[in-house]
Protein backbone atom coordinates (compact mmCIF):
# COMPACT_ATOMS: atom_id res chain seq x y z
CA UNK A 1 0.00 0.00 0.00
CA UNK A 2 2.83 2.40 0.83
CA UNK A 3 4.52 1.76 -2.52
CA UNK A 4 1.23 2.22 -4.40
CA UNK A 5 0.52 5.50 -2.58
CA UNK A 6 3.95 6.88 -3.47
CA UNK A 7 3.64 5.71 -7.08
CA UNK A 8 0.21 7.29 -7.56
CA UNK A 9 1.41 10.53 -6.02
CA UNK A 10 4.40 10.59 -8.38
CA UNK A 11 2.20 10.04 -11.45
CA UNK A 12 -0.86 12.14 -10.56
CA UNK A 13 0.93 15.29 -9.37
CA UNK A 14 3.26 17.50 -11.42
CA UNK A 15 5.93 17.10 -12.61
CA UNK A 16 5.22 13.37 -12.87
CA UNK A 17 1.87 14.08 -14.49
CA UNK A 18 3.55 16.19 -17.19
CA UNK A 19 6.13 13.46 -17.80
CA UNK A 20 3.32 10.94 -18.35
CA UNK A 21 1.35 13.31 -20.61
CA UNK A 22 4.35 14.20 -22.78
CA UNK A 23 5.41 10.55 -23.03
CA UNK A 24 1.90 9.38 -23.99
CA UNK A 25 1.52 12.22 -26.48
CA UNK A 26 4.91 11.41 -28.00
CA UNK A 27 4.06 7.73 -28.39
CA UNK A 28 0.72 8.67 -29.99
CA UNK A 29 2.47 11.00 -32.45
CA UNK A 30 5.01 8.32 -33.37
CA UNK A 31 2.23 5.78 -33.86
CA UNK A 32 0.77 8.19 -36.43
CA UNK A 33 4.17 8.58 -38.11
CA UNK A 34 4.76 12.10 -36.78
CA UNK A 35 8.44 12.79 -36.17
CA UNK A 36 7.58 15.43 -33.57
CA UNK A 37 6.85 12.52 -31.26
CA UNK A 38 10.59 12.13 -30.70
CA UNK A 39 10.77 15.70 -29.41
CA UNK A 40 7.95 15.02 -26.98
CA UNK A 41 9.61 11.84 -25.75
CA UNK A 42 12.90 13.70 -25.37
CA UNK A 43 11.18 16.43 -23.38
CA UNK A 44 9.50 13.83 -21.17
CA UNK A 45 12.85 12.14 -20.52
CA UNK A 46 14.57 15.44 -19.69
CA UNK A 47 11.77 16.47 -17.32
CA UNK A 48 11.89 13.05 -15.68
CA UNK A 49 15.64 13.23 -15.10
CA UNK A 50 15.35 16.71 -13.61
CA UNK A 51 12.58 15.53 -11.28
CA UNK A 52 14.05 12.43 -9.64
CA UNK A 53 16.33 12.33 -6.63
CA UNK A 54 18.85 10.04 -8.32
CA UNK A 55 19.91 12.86 -10.64
CA UNK A 56 18.64 16.05 -8.92
CA UNK A 57 20.79 15.50 -5.82
CA UNK A 58 23.89 14.95 -7.92
CA UNK A 59 23.10 18.01 -10.01
CA UNK A 60 22.71 20.18 -6.91
CA UNK A 61 25.88 18.69 -5.45
CA UNK A 62 27.79 20.35 -8.31
CA UNK A 63 27.11 23.78 -6.80
CA UNK A 64 26.43 23.15 -3.12
CA UNK A 65 29.27 23.85 -0.69
CA UNK A 66 28.96 21.41 2.22
CA UNK A 67 32.15 22.08 4.19
CA UNK A 68 33.53 24.97 6.20
CA UNK A 69 36.69 26.05 7.99
CA UNK A 70 35.83 25.93 11.70
CA UNK A 71 38.91 27.92 12.71
CA UNK A 72 38.14 30.66 10.19
CA UNK A 73 34.53 30.85 11.41
CA UNK A 74 35.75 31.40 14.96
CA UNK A 75 38.32 33.99 13.84
CA UNK A 76 35.77 36.18 12.03
CA UNK A 77 34.79 39.34 13.89
CA UNK A 78 31.39 39.75 12.22
CA UNK A 79 28.64 37.46 10.94
CA UNK A 80 27.14 38.43 7.57
CA UNK A 81 23.68 36.95 7.08
CA UNK A 82 22.21 37.12 3.57
CA UNK A 83 18.46 37.36 3.04
CA UNK A 84 16.59 34.74 1.09
CA UNK A 85 13.03 35.94 0.71
CA UNK A 86 10.01 36.73 2.84
CA UNK A 87 6.52 35.33 3.34
CA UNK A 88 4.56 38.57 3.56
CA UNK A 89 1.49 39.31 5.65
CA UNK A 90 1.33 36.05 7.61
CA UNK A 91 0.88 36.13 11.40
CA UNK A 92 4.01 35.31 13.36
CA UNK A 93 4.78 34.83 17.05
CA UNK A 94 5.89 38.43 17.59
CA UNK A 95 4.60 40.29 14.55
CA UNK A 96 3.64 39.94 10.91
CA UNK A 97 5.68 38.33 8.17
CA UNK A 98 8.28 35.59 8.39
CA UNK A 99 11.40 34.63 6.43
CA UNK A 100 10.84 32.17 3.60
CA UNK A 101 11.81 28.57 4.47
CA UNK A 102 15.19 28.91 2.78
CA UNK A 103 15.91 32.18 4.57
CA UNK A 104 14.78 30.76 7.92
CA UNK A 105 17.52 28.15 7.84
CA UNK A 106 20.10 30.88 7.26
CA UNK A 107 18.79 32.85 10.25
CA UNK A 108 18.92 29.80 12.53
CA UNK A 109 22.52 28.99 11.59
CA UNK A 110 23.60 32.62 12.04
CA UNK A 111 22.12 32.55 15.55
CA UNK A 112 23.90 29.27 16.33
CA UNK A 113 27.23 30.81 15.31
CA UNK A 114 26.44 33.88 17.40
CA UNK A 115 25.64 31.73 20.43
CA UNK A 116 28.95 29.91 20.08
CA UNK A 117 30.84 33.21 20.05
CA UNK A 118 28.83 36.45 20.34
CA UNK A 119 29.72 39.09 17.75
CA UNK A 120 27.75 41.52 15.56
CA UNK A 121 25.46 40.23 12.82
CA UNK A 122 25.06 42.23 9.63
CA UNK A 123 21.85 41.27 7.88
CA UNK A 124 21.83 42.18 4.19
CA UNK A 125 18.64 42.03 2.16
CA UNK A 126 16.30 44.63 0.73
CA UNK A 127 12.90 44.81 -0.91
CA UNK A 128 12.48 43.74 -4.53
CA UNK A 129 9.74 45.01 -6.88
CA UNK A 130 7.83 46.83 -4.16
CA UNK A 131 7.67 43.87 -1.77
CA UNK A 132 7.91 44.22 1.99
CA UNK A 133 11.56 44.65 3.12
CA UNK A 134 13.16 41.67 4.81
CA UNK A 135 15.34 43.54 7.28
CA UNK A 136 12.73 44.48 9.96
CA UNK A 137 11.27 40.97 9.95
CA UNK A 138 14.67 39.29 10.29
CA UNK A 139 15.70 41.74 13.01
CA UNK A 140 12.59 40.81 15.00
CA UNK A 141 13.29 37.11 14.55
CA UNK A 142 16.94 37.46 15.57
CA UNK A 143 15.87 39.23 18.75
CA UNK A 144 13.23 36.55 19.43
CA UNK A 145 16.05 33.98 19.24
CA UNK A 146 18.15 35.82 21.80
CA UNK A 147 20.43 38.09 19.76
CA UNK A 148 20.75 41.51 21.47
CA UNK A 149 19.54 44.47 19.44
CA UNK A 150 22.98 46.05 19.90
CA UNK A 151 24.53 43.15 17.94
CA UNK A 152 22.26 43.58 14.89
CA UNK A 153 23.21 45.81 11.95
CA UNK A 154 20.75 46.07 9.06
CA UNK A 155 21.50 46.68 5.39
CA UNK A 156 18.19 46.96 3.55
CA UNK A 157 19.08 48.37 0.12
CA UNK A 158 20.47 45.30 -1.66
CA UNK A 159 18.39 43.57 -4.33
CA UNK A 160 20.80 40.81 -5.33
CA UNK A 161 24.03 39.14 -4.23
CA UNK A 162 26.29 41.58 -6.08
CA UNK A 163 24.67 44.50 -4.25
CA UNK A 164 24.90 42.55 -0.97
CA UNK A 165 28.66 42.38 -1.44
CA UNK A 166 29.15 46.08 -2.22
CA UNK A 167 26.89 47.34 0.57
CA UNK A 168 28.26 44.97 3.21
CA UNK A 169 31.81 46.02 2.30
CA UNK A 170 30.85 49.63 3.04
CA UNK A 171 29.32 48.69 6.39
CA UNK A 172 32.34 46.61 7.38
CA UNK A 173 34.67 49.49 6.56
CA UNK A 174 32.48 51.94 8.50
CA UNK A 175 32.43 49.72 11.62
CA UNK A 176 36.04 48.58 11.41
CA UNK A 177 35.30 44.89 10.85
CA UNK A 178 38.19 42.98 9.29
CA UNK A 179 36.94 39.46 8.54
CA UNK A 180 33.44 38.06 8.04
CA UNK A 181 31.80 34.67 8.19
CA UNK A 182 29.26 34.65 5.38
CA UNK A 183 26.08 32.69 6.18
CA UNK A 184 23.84 31.70 3.30
CA UNK A 185 22.42 28.55 1.73
CA UNK A 186 25.00 25.97 0.71
CA UNK A 187 24.02 26.14 -2.96
CA UNK A 188 24.34 29.95 -2.92
CA UNK A 189 27.60 30.12 -0.97
CA UNK A 190 30.15 29.61 -3.81
CA UNK A 191 28.66 32.48 -5.83
CA UNK A 192 28.32 34.68 -2.75
CA UNK A 193 31.94 34.10 -1.70
CA UNK A 194 33.12 34.86 -5.23
CA UNK A 195 31.24 38.18 -5.33
CA UNK A 196 32.22 39.26 -1.81
CA UNK A 197 35.89 38.48 -2.36
CA UNK A 198 35.79 40.27 -5.71
CA UNK A 199 34.97 43.55 -3.94
CA UNK A 200 37.68 42.98 -1.34
CA UNK A 201 35.80 41.45 1.59
CA UNK A 202 37.98 39.09 3.62
CA UNK A 203 35.52 36.30 4.36
CA UNK A 204 34.96 32.64 4.97
CA UNK A 205 31.69 30.81 4.41
CA UNK A 206 29.24 28.79 6.45
CA UNK A 207 26.67 26.77 4.42
CA UNK A 208 23.08 26.67 5.68
CA UNK A 209 20.17 24.60 4.36
CA UNK A 210 22.21 21.75 2.89
CA UNK A 211 19.92 19.89 0.49
CA UNK A 212 21.99 17.68 -1.83
CA UNK A 213 21.57 14.25 -0.25
CA UNK A 214 24.64 12.04 -0.39
CA UNK A 215 23.19 8.56 -0.04
CA UNK A 216 25.39 5.52 -0.08
CA UNK A 217 22.64 3.50 -1.72
CA UNK A 218 19.66 4.58 -3.84
CA UNK A 219 16.17 3.15 -3.39
CA UNK A 220 13.06 3.12 -5.56
CA UNK A 221 11.84 6.45 -4.16
CA UNK A 222 14.88 8.12 -5.76
CA UNK A 223 13.38 7.30 -9.16
CA UNK A 224 9.90 8.74 -8.52
CA UNK A 225 9.52 12.30 -9.88
CA UNK A 226 8.64 15.03 -7.40
CA UNK A 227 8.32 18.82 -7.31
CA UNK A 228 10.99 19.02 -4.60
CA UNK A 229 13.56 17.25 -6.75
CA UNK A 230 12.64 19.43 -9.73
CA UNK A 231 13.20 22.48 -7.51
CA UNK A 232 16.68 21.19 -6.64
CA UNK A 233 17.52 20.89 -10.34
CA UNK A 234 16.24 24.40 -11.05
CA UNK A 235 18.27 25.72 -8.10
CA UNK A 236 21.42 24.11 -9.49
CA UNK A 237 20.80 25.55 -12.96
CA UNK A 238 20.13 29.00 -11.49
CA UNK A 239 23.43 29.00 -9.60
CA UNK A 240 25.43 27.71 -12.57
CA UNK A 241 23.94 30.39 -14.81
CA UNK A 242 24.47 33.06 -12.15
CA UNK A 243 28.13 32.18 -11.68
CA UNK A 244 28.68 32.08 -15.45
CA UNK A 245 27.02 35.50 -15.79
CA UNK A 246 29.17 37.20 -13.14
CA UNK A 247 32.37 35.62 -14.43
CA UNK A 248 31.47 36.81 -17.93
CA UNK A 249 30.95 40.35 -16.61
CA UNK A 250 34.34 40.20 -14.90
Amino acid sequence: MFFLKKLLRAVILPPGLLVAVFAAWGIWRLAHRRRSGWWLLGGALLLYLLSIGATANRFLDLVEMQGWDAAAVVAADVIVLLGGGLVEGVPDFSGTGTPAPDAMGRVVDAVRIHQQQPRPIIFSGGAVAGCEPEAPVVRRLLMDLGVPASDIILESESRDTAENAVNVRRLMDAHGFRRAVLVTSGYHLPRALYLFRRVGVDCTGYPANLQAERKRRLNYLDFFPSADNFRKSVTAMTELLGMAFYRWLA
